[in-house]
């Protein structure tokens, strides 16, 4: 899998906008600073059905606002349009980003200086599905090339976890990993590395 080219993102949101009647209330979002733009969201339900929210995520994704990580984590399980709960295109999502996924699309731009945030995602209970999915699709994304080390390294941090529940979260996004984001040329090393174990691996 490719990176995303910024580009056809822009034009991708620019486009869904426009037909779900983008207004120029959203748009003006745009020109705040960062730190504007983070004050937005975190005001902002990711259950709401917003726009403006897209907007939000895409210029701080694209601005490398690394003080947003936890806020774009947050919105993680935010899809534009929303489409029927728990119905989502995994193949097409593995042939790269889909425009109604902001946060993970913003998120990729960071590269592992979101990793933190995203490990206390997949650690937790109140983790919805689709902002676990949306995670370890994040995660995968920077290990595309290497998906197995991707894969190792989530078991590795379950196999180092001395909470059980933190442990069964990390190890299923393991799970998740392999199963969904390893090619066939990768499958076998991929489903070696979940499960493999790492008790005494360095912390």
């Amino acid at each position: 899998m490719t990176r995303y080219n910024q580009t056809v993102v822009l034009i991708c949101v620019i486009a869904l906008l426009a037909v779900s009647g983008f207004s120029q209330n959203c748009g003006e979002l745009r020109s705040r600073s960062s730190a504007e733009l983070l004050k937005f969201l975190e005001e902002k339900d990711v259950a709401e059905p917003d726009q403006c929210i897209v907007v939000a995520i895409d210029t701080l994704g694209s601005q490398r606002y690394e003080q947003s990580i936890p806020v774009l984590v947050k919105f993680l399980g935010f899809e534009w349009p929303v489409t029927a709960r728990g119905k989502r295109n995994i193949e097409a999502r593995k042939r790269g980003w889909e425009a109604n996924f902001p946060s993970e699309r913003a998120l990729a731009n960071f590269g592992d200086k979101a990793f933190p945030a995203l490990l206390a995602s997949l650690k937790g209970n109140s983790t919805s599905m689709a902002a676990k999915e949306g995670a370890v699709a994040v995660w995968m994304e920077y290990y595309s090339n290497t998906p197995e080390t991707g894969v190792a390294l989530l078991k590795m941090e379950a196999d180092n976890t001395k909470d059980p529940f933190e442990r069964r979260n990390l190890g299923y996004a393991a799970f998740l990993a392999q199963q969904r984001w390893c090619e066939d040329s990768h499958r076998a090393r991929c489903k070696a590395a979940a499960l493999a174990r790492y008790a005494n691996a360095p912390q």
